[in-house]
C-alpha cells in the first residue's frame, strides 16, 4: 500500500462501526510470526502469505465457510425488508 500499511487500514476497518462484521484476510508477503500475531490481534480472520496458491485461497474460503466457486455473483441492490 503507498500511504498506509494493511495494519493501519486493518485499525482503521474496525474502528468503522459500519464494518465492524466485515471479514478481512490479510494477504501478505510477510511470514513473520509477529506480524501473523499482530493480524490477529487487531481483528484479521485470516493471515495468508504469498505466493499463495490458488488450492491456498480455496483452503482459507473453506475455512471461513464460504463457497466462493458456487456463489454466483450477484449485484448489489436495496436490502431485503
Amino acid at each position: 500500500l503507498p500511504y498506509r500499511d494493511g495494519f493501519e487500514v486493518l485499525e482503521w476497518i474496525r474502528a468503522q462501526p459500519a464494518l465492524s462484521d466485515l471479514r478481512v484476510v490479510m494477504l501478505t508477503g510477510s511470514g513473520e510470526s509477529r506480524d501473523r500475531q499482530r493480524a490477529l490481534e487487531l481483528g484479521a480472520r485470516a493471515y495468508l502469505v504469498k505466493p499463495a496458491s490458488i488450492d491456498d485461497v480455496r483452503r482459507l474460503l473453506d475455512s471461513l465457510g464460504h463457497r466462493a466457486a458456487s456463489r454466483p455473483a450477484s449485484p448489489p441492490g436495496p436490502a431485503p425488508g
